[in-house]
């Protein structure tokens, strides 16, 4: 099993905490495989004097999304070509229960992601919840579509979003709620997700590579569960896997520009 993300000096904040949860977890057949994209070399030599297995990459002249798949794209072609089983995608930012790959690895799925929060930042106000989407179900449906009114008055922006995909469900996602995550006890189907906490199995690498769309928001971890199940491949999420996202603490934020290129932000 290949472990590693793309990174960067600007999760230096959590880097300790980082490198400290994925050498403390029970599991013991992996290496470790970090592809640092930062404008100077500081970051790689901080690695590499803690002994860290880091790739440098030199992309100053792309967007953070291109950094982001080029970096992610070594590591599939490292695992690939060099004969690994697994890559366990472990973003920068997240601490994992110390037996995360033995719980992920027991269900032998060939895409199974741990659980973990993302921040939401919406006129001044900031709420986590999961980073976990699924289909809608039709009771759902059947209430929007009975109480359209009162949903655009309640939900306007919500709203919106659904009246433009002209109330198809099956172009839209839901998330997963707190409480649905914490009353399961199986698997949960996954339509979207994130790539903090993903075990993928070396069969989906050789079909999909990550990626993203210049026009759309998002990065390539919706692209690549959206390219897992036109393949016809379910992924799943393990409800008793859940992660700490260092997201809180980060001292800059990520936001579209006009040009629909996301930009660093500090954080007021």
């Amino acid at each position: 099993m290949l472990i590693g993300a793309p990174v960067s000096h600007y999760h230096l904040y959590c880097t300790g905490a980082y490198l400290k949860s994925l050498q403390s977890l029970t599991y013991n057949n992996y290496d470790i495989c970090l592809v640092d994209n930062s404008p100077t070399d500081k970051f790689y030599n901080l690695l590499k004097e803690k002994r860290i297995n880091v790739i440098r990459k030199d992309m100053k002249d792309k967007t953070i999304r291109e950094k982001i798949i080029d970096c992610r794209n070594v590591l599939r072609e490292k695992v690939l070509d060099e004969g690994y089983d697994y890559f366990f995608s472990v973003e920068q930012d997240i601490l994992l229960p110390k037996n995360a790959v033995e719980l992920l690895l027991k269900e032998n799925k060939k895409i199974i992601t741990g659980i973990y929060m993302f921040l939401e930042e919406n006129n001044g106000k900031r709420l986590l919840a999961p980073l976990l989407s699924r289909d809608w179900k039709q009771e759902e449906i059947d209430y929007i579509l009975r109480n359209k009114e009162e949903i655009k008055k309640r939900l306007p922006s919500w709203y919106k979003s659904i009246a433009e995909e002209n109330f198809n469900f099956k172009n839209l996602l839901h998330p997963y709620s707190i409480k649905e995550i914490k009353e399961s006890d199986k698997l949960l189907k996954v339509k979207s997700g994130g790539l903090g906490c993903a075990l993928i199995h070396k069969d989906i690498l050789e079909k999909i590579k990550f990626r993203y769309e210049k026009d759309k928001e998002g990065f390539d971890d919706a692209f690549f569960y959206k390219d897992a199940l036109e393949l016809g491949i379910q992924p799943y999420a393990h409800p008793k896997v859940l992660c700490h996202h260092m997201v809180e603490q980060r001292p800059w934020t990520l936001k579209l520009d006009k040009d629909n290129v996301y930009r660093i932000y500090k954080r007021k």
